[in-house]
């Protein structure tokens, strides 16, 4: 999947959420801001040479970071690490808006800390924003030629990245108005250049950057989630301990998407310590807030008075998912591909393969967890369970606490609703995970036939398989 096309994934979701809002009165007028918000992430994997952005996974288009935070949440509570103490959910903002120069928030994530969620709630409640000077641009083309110019700086994209600057930033500024772009993939990126050419961008502005924290083991264990639900780009052919222990902790590339003192020592490195803004996803959850909240209206000081828009957390939130089951489906896909026809069709490229004709995953998704359910789960439960297996990470827990200690270590004072006892008390509970079992799943099941079977049903409906 190109940038582009998670963008368009994201004005799905938010056209299904919108049909849901009830429109309320509007009041509060204040500085406005333009709001930018991109949904795609995965930008390290990208060769330089490649044509357009890879996304190995859709930001939170199918796992719900939301439902992650409350269960963490809930985590924290059953450790009991959390004080008990609760602050009122409506506080003051911890950072007035009362200031001379023009501001520049830039939530850069990282991917899978409730991005979808803050950036969905933003576009429903768009006329909540516009009535307090609030100006939300959810901008499809525009936005990806923006954000894709900014991490690859390709020449392809410059006019359309010009244009976006002239018809929005520039308009922006001359209005006097505050300003504030969400992608989360700035987080991720390979080195500090789109940090550095945002800084030149909003030279003129209080540039402050939202970065959202959540603790390492789990995060970890949601990019690797993330990463193998399939999308037909890869397959999962080893165990989650040799996986992480051979790649995502050995690899800068990988380790950046779990280790944030990488990405806060560069946002301090490139625009102050002052400009940094963390809250902890999980510690703003034990208090009673939704992130939304948090973020919106105790850092950023926006619509503090509407208060029943943030008790409405369901908004933005994508459905749990069966990932064993996507995994499953994961290597349907990679078998899918390998099917050869007579009558080949080429692209200029080479031979399509046999492939979903959706690029939207969780309707491939759908569609075998559903079929496996009704067709070899109702033939013989036994014989068709997918084997799953409990994985010890325990070993991870030094290493893991290392990354948390050097966090609080340096950044402690400016974490919002911080409890590292909390992060600690998580990464303990997370280290135990449940997994598909692949070694089992090849040697104990007919996945041939099974796959076979559903190749040929899946031909069978209109417009689910292409090039097959």
């Amino acid at each position: 999947l190109n940038l582009c096309l998670g963008l368009r994934i994201l004005a799905v979701i938010l056209l299904v959420n919108v049909s849901a809002v009830v429109l309320f009165s509007l009041f509060r007028l204040g500085p406005s801001t333009l709001f930018i918000s991109s949904g795609n992430y995965s930008l390290i994997e990208q060769p330089p040479e490649s044509n357009g952005i890879i996304a190995t996974s859709y930001n939170d288009a199918i796992v719900s970071d939301n439902h992650e935070a409350q269960d963490i949440s809930k985590s924290y509570r059953r450790l009991e690490s959390v004080s008990s103490s609760k602050p009122n959910i409506f506080n003051e903002s911890k950072y007035p808006r009362e200031q001379k120069q023009k501001i520049a928030w830039v939530h850069i994530g990282p991917p899978k800390t409730a991005s979808t969620h803050l950036q969905t709630f933003g576009t429903i409640y768009a006329n909540k924003f516009s009535s307090a000077q609030v100006d939300w641009i959810l901008g499809i083309t525009p936005t990806c030629a923006f954000v894709q110019y900014i991490v690859y700086e390709r020449e392809k994209d410059k006019q359309e990245y010009d244009a976006f600057l002239s018809d929005m930033t520039e308009k922006n500024r001359k209005s006097g108005h505050d300003l504030f772009i969400s992608f989360e993939g700035w987080a991720v990126t390979r080195d500090t250049r789109p940090l550095e050419m945002l800084k030149n961008i909003f030279n003129d502005y209080d540039v402050r950057i939202i970065h959202i924290y959540r603790d390492p083991m789990s995060h970890l264990l949601s990019h690797y989630n993330q990463q193998n639900k399939g999308y037909g780009r890869r397959i999962t052919t080893k165990s989650l301990t040799s996986e992480i222990l051979g790649r995502y902790t050995s690899s800068t590339a990988f380790r950046v998407y779990f280790t944030d003192s990488i990405t806060l020592k560069r946002i301090v490195d490139i625009f102050g310590r002052n400009a940094l803004h963390i809250v902890d996803l999980a510690g703003s959850a034990t208090t009673g807030h939704d992130i939304t909240y948090t973020v919106y209206c105790e850092v950023m000081g926006v619509l503090c008075d509407q208060r029943d828009l943030f008790l409405k957390t369901d908004v933005g939130k994508n459905p749990r998912e069966d990932l064993v089951m996507m995994h499953v489906n994961s290597i349907f896909i990679g078998y899918l591909s390998n099917i050869k026809r007579s009558d080949a069709v080429h692209d200029g490229r080479g031979v399509s393969r046999c492939q979903y004709c959706s690029e939207l995953y969780h309707t491939a998704s759908n569609w075998f967890q559903r079929w496996y359910d009704r067709k070899m789960l109702a033939r013989d439960k036994i014989r068709y369970k997918i084997p799953t297996t409990q994985v010890n990470l325990s070993m991870l827990i030094p290493y893991m606490d290392g990354l948390v200690n050097e966090v609080w270590d340096i950044y402690g004072d400016l974490i919002l609703h911080g409890d590292k006892a909390a992060v600690h008390a998580s990464i303990r509970s997370n280290s135990m995970t449940e997994t598909l079992d692949f070694d089992e799943f090849i040697h104990s099941l007919p996945w041939l036939s099974i796959f076979e079977e559903a190749l040929e049903d899946a031909r069978k409906v209109p417009g689910l398989l292409c090039n097959c």
